[in-house]
């Protein structure tokens, strides 16, 4: 699964962060700025290097389109004017870099080597080194990623570090190594790139520079290839931690994201990958950016095929399909082609995955001997065959993919054909074969994903999010020490308040034993001997019934808690089978409409599913704890919805037992509320944040508040007289916890329900006592 797009995203990202040795001056300045400087400018050496900075930003400008090409081409012209009207020998080495730049973008390979060779000659004349590095580089860059012409460019980048370090120009020459370690991460054996990047890291330090990012991500993604996965997650972790820290939004941070997410599928860590992954994505859809949307989709299907998810799966590639033209890219048409086998073949379909077998399997024949598409090919072939019984077939595929794999330095994708031989071979009955190889397949499985390494792997996990938490407890450390004195004050005036409650309390009750040993020694003297045996035969007799019926009534109270937990099992079983029947019959629903009526039904049902599932679960069949049963209700919600949408929530909620009677309303008003914020309340961002809040306002009232930060209600909105079906039901679920509803417009959408809180076990019980 090499990364075609993101290594040469990476490469294009560093080398626009490193300006020509004649604008040092202006690195990393705006246009703007650029702009007003150049107006004060006098026809000097300084002009010219100004007028070459606003060229080159003017060219790898984001989003850069003809006009901003036509005025970076005006700015060069008038820079090679001057410079030869001043015979300045250094602007007329560095104008021509620029031209070398230019001709280089618009696909004039030939021309723009020419021109920078002649500007690399000028440099050797005049003998400044730290020109002549970076015309290496840029002649560098006119070769190929590939065969004989990588080396060409490896040897000119090779150069270009050894003048920097010459020049004592530490941060150029790291930056350099970068780039030489980004182009052997995938065209050289696994760790061959390892050295010139720790070079860079070194060289980086001992500068104190701080955006090590690149280097990061470049270090964990060689240590991945490796199959050092530990070490891999490490290094994409600190890359991850850097970029945040150093406030890296660019395209970079989505190549960072995506590797570290596929370290973390090779580790078969798959919760943390398909994360990473989303977070990849999001970023990548940011920017519009359709070669790493194209490729983070097809890796985001793919763990969710291998976590059993297909449906999720097929959602990702359906999207993904929609946006791509068939044919533009056939290696992009084989790897959607492939997407699709995995997920039929996981759910079953055969007949449609055959139909994109055949597909990709046309398309193999147009494809480079070279490209890495033929071991998808080869792959779909043998899951097809396999997950349809024809083992024989498969066989062929196998030592294609094999074969492919081993000229093509592709080892890490061989990982589970030992497994496909195992299988293979089971199901012809060649057992010894068999054996075999599924000895070679635990010996290279347990290699990668033994035990240590995966607690190693967790291991990695929690110390990164331990200190992102550290970071927040560490700011709230003072509140917290000035709570304490004050709860501590608190509970020294509730224990005195105690002490002289049972202080009174006890002698109260010591008063009335007194008086009823008094009493009771009186009747004793007036009872005769007969009396007392006669009331102790009676006495006797009752306890007897008494035992008896106490024994009886725990049979009962058995029975009843059965019943109890059988009924809500079965009302729970009840709710969940006819949301079946409505996703079957949501299937067959073209009204948007209607299918939307149906999944909002659904997510009702399940808020009442769920209350019913945590009673007959828990130990106390009566009451359910909302502290509990909300964040449950709302990971739920989270699920039903698309997962590419990055909504927050913030639950702070107090532990609160109710009875059925009020759950049951209050989850359906919490199921409204916050299935109308995720679906309202951030159109166009993609994302935003949801607080959920459960508070005792005072002693038996409580507090739910559902607020988002998002657009709000509409102008003029009247909650009295809005007649939609779900202010109707949160309004009247409301009125049946006799609670007050209020919804309001407060930097987002607020819905507040205030509610007393009653025990209907108890006041049951104290209207039994009554009636008794």
């Amino acid at each position: 699964m090499k990364k075609y797009h993101f290594f040469l995203l990476l490469v294009y990202l560093v080398f626009l962060k490193i300006p020509m040795a004649s604008a040092q001056s202006f690195a990393n300045k705006s246009l703007p700025f650029l702009k007003e400087k150049l107006k004060e400018s006098k026809p000097d050496s300084n002009r010219v290097k100004l007028l070459l900075a606003l060229s080159r930003a003017l060219l790898f400008k984001s989003g850069a389109v003809k006009s901003d090409i036509d005025g970076s081409r005006m700015l060069l012209e008038e820079a090679q004017q001057l410079s030869w009207k001043l015979r300045d020998s250094a602007g007329q080495g560095n104008a021509l870099l620029m031209e070398a730049l230019l001709q280089n973008h618009e696909g004039k390979k030939n021309e723009g080597l020419r021109s920078a060779e002649k500007a690399l000659a000028i440099f050797r004349k005049t003998k400044n080194l730290t020109d002549q590095a970076e015309a290496f580089i840029i002649i560098g860059q006119h070769y190929k990623e590939e065969g004989d012409e990588l080396d060409i460019k490896l040897d000119y980048y090779e150069k270009a570090v050894a003048l920097f370090l010459q020049m004592g120009n530490k941060s150029r020459a790291a930056t350099t190594l970068t780039d030489i370690g980004d182009f052997k991460t995938y065209t050289r054996p696994p760790g061959m790139a390892l050295k010139d990047l720790q070079r860079a890291l070194v060289l980086y330090q001992s500068v104190h520079y701080k955006e090590l990012q690149a280097v990061y991500d470049l270090l964990g993604e060689n240590f991945s290839n490796m199959g050092d996965y530990i070490n891999g997650i490490k290094y994409g972790l600190l890359a991850v931690q850097t970029a945040i820290a150093v406030r890296d939004t660019s395209l970079l941070l989505c190549t960072i994201f995506n590797r570290l997410g596929f370290s973390y599928f090779r580790a078969n860590d798959l919760e943390n990958a398909v994360s990473y992954y989303k977070k990849s994505l999001h970023i990548a859809r940011k920017y519009h950016h359709q070669p790493s949307i194209q490729l983070l989709a097809l890796n985001l299907s793919s763990a969710l095929v291998k976590m059993n998810r297909p449906a999720s799966a097929l959602q990702v590639i359906n999207r993904l399909d929609g946006e791509t033209k068939p044919g533009e890219d056939l290696r992009t048409d084989v790897e959607i082609g492939y997407a699709y086998i995995r997920i039929y073949l996981k759910m079953k379909r055969f007949n449609a995955a055959e139909k994109y077998l055949k597909m990709i399997s046309t398309i193999d024949l147009k494809l480079d001997a070279k490209s890495e598409a033929h071991s998808k090919v080869y792959m779909g072939s043998i899951f097809y065959y396999q997950q349809t019984n024809q083992y024989e077939k498969s066989y062929a595929f196998l030592l294609l993919h094999q074969a492919f794999c081993k000229v093509n330095n592709l080892n890490y994708l061989t990982y589970d054909d030992e497994l496909w031989w195992f299988k293979a071979d089971s199901a012809l009955g060649k057992y010894q074969s068999a054996i075999n190889h599924y000895q070679r397949y635990k010996a290279v499985n347990d290699s990668v994903f033994n035990e240590k390494k995966i607690r190693q792997v967790a291991s990695l996990q929690i110390q990164y999010e331990s200190d992102e938490k550290d970071k927040n407890i560490q700011l709230k450390s003072k509140d917290i020490q000035l709570w304490r004195k004050k709860a501590q004050l608190q509970q020294l005036q509730v224990r005195q308040e105690r002490v002289i409650k049972n202080v009174v309390l006890i002698s109260a009750i010591l008063l009335v034993l007194l008086v009823i040993v008094l009493y009771n020694r009186y009747r004793l003297k007036q009872n005769s001997n007969l009396l007392l045996q006669a009331h102790q035969a009676e006495i006797d007799e009752q306890n007897s019934a008494l035992i008896t019926l106490n024994e009886r009534q725990k049979v009962l109270l058995k029975e009843k808690e059965w019943l109890l937990r059988e009924i809500h099992h079965r009302v729970k079983n009840n709710l969940q089978i006819t949301m079946s029947l409505l996703n079957i019959q949501s299937s067959y629903m073209v009204n948007e409409d209607a299918l939307e009526a149906i999944q909002n039904s659904q997510r009702r049902m399940q808020a009442m599913s769920l209350i019913h599932q945590k009673l007959y679960q828990s130990d106390n069949l009566a009451l359910i704890d909302m502290s509990i049963y909300i964040p449950e209700l709302v990971n739920y919600l989270k699920d039903s919805f698309d997962e590419n949408h990055l909504v927050t929530f913030h639950i702070q909620t107090l532990k609160l037992e109710l009875d059925i009677a009020q759950a049951v309303p209050l989850g359906l008003i919490l199921n409204e509320a916050i299935t109308n914020a995720i679906k309202y309340a951030f159109p166009g961002r993609g994302a935003g944040k949801i607080t959920i809040f459960l508070d005792e306002e005072r002693k038996g009232l409580y507090t739910m508040k559902v607020a988002d930060d998002g657009v709000g209600l509409p102008a003029h909105f009247d909650t009295k007289i809005h007649d939609s079906l779900g202010m109707n039901l949160m309004r009247g679920l409301a009125e049946q916890l006799q609670g007050h509803f209020e919804i309001s417009n407060n930097s987002g959408t607020t819905i507040t329900v205030v509610f007393a809180c009653v025990n209907l076990m108890e006041t049951e019980l104290n209207f039994l006592e009554q009636e008794a």
